[in-house]
């Protein structure tokens, strides 16, 4: 089962704990969603995969220095209504993915796509690229350096390239992008380091999202 974030607004607002049990095995005890938990000893809480997302490198063709660049780049995505989900960014190159959801009930999805990189091209160098994978690793904001360690040495046995990392100001969500066709096999290498091979650490489930 999956929540909308949405869903949730009212029990977060009104500190309802909310139990999400699985609809396949419903005697299991399932995830319950607290207001706060303690998260002294955890390290990863969950891992979520979201599979066939489309990702942009833009790379600024101006010089150094020169303001604005960001500015331009995302509201290009305002003028087409189109979300940003994951951002990885330096001061003249951008990584970003699109969200998805926002893409799947159009019936151009493509020809817009097309438009935003004809767009983009006028102020940098950009690649479309498809077909990949985001995985969330979802944990302790004060022990992130240690799921990142921890996660790069997994991809780096498995020979997989993160093409983008990127971190939210809460430090609660890593996001890492590999291609749709090593997300699986990632899933179940950081799951097994962080969940079977734990030395102590707590864990919740990990989740699959379409």
């Amino acid at each position: 089962m999956v929540l909308h974030p949405q869903s949730m607004c009212p029990a977060r607002e009104s500190a309802i704990p909310v139990r999400v049990k699985n609809s396949y095995n419903p005697q299991t005890p399932g995830t319950l969603i607290t207001k706060e938990r303690d998260m002294s000893k955890a390290v990863v809480t969950s891992i979520v995969l979201k599979p066939s997302i489309t990702m942009l490198d833009i790379v600024s063709t101006r010089m150094p220095g020169k303001y604005g660049f960001l500015a331009k780049v995302f509201s290009i995505f305002e003028d087409w209504h189109i979300s940003v989900d994951c951002v990885a960014t330096s001061e003249v190159s951008i990584s970003l993915t699109l969200d998805q959801s926002k893409l799947c009930s159009r019936e151009l999805i493509q020809q817009e796509l097309d438009h935003i990189v004809e767009e983009l091209e006028k102020i940098a160098v950009v690649k479309l690229l498809q077909n990949r994978s985001i995985i969330f690793l979802i944990g302790n904001v004060h022990r992130s350096s240690l799921v990142l360690e921890k996660a790069f040495n997994v991809l780096r046995r498995k020979g997989v390239n993160a093409q983008m990392i990127s971190q939210g100001a809460s430090k609660v969500n890593i996001s890492i992008v590999v291609h749709d066709s090593e997300a699986k096999e990632c899933v179940r290498a950081l799951h097994s380091a962080f969940f079977e091979n734990t030395n102590g650490f707590n864990h919740e489930s990990s989740l699959e999202t379409n």
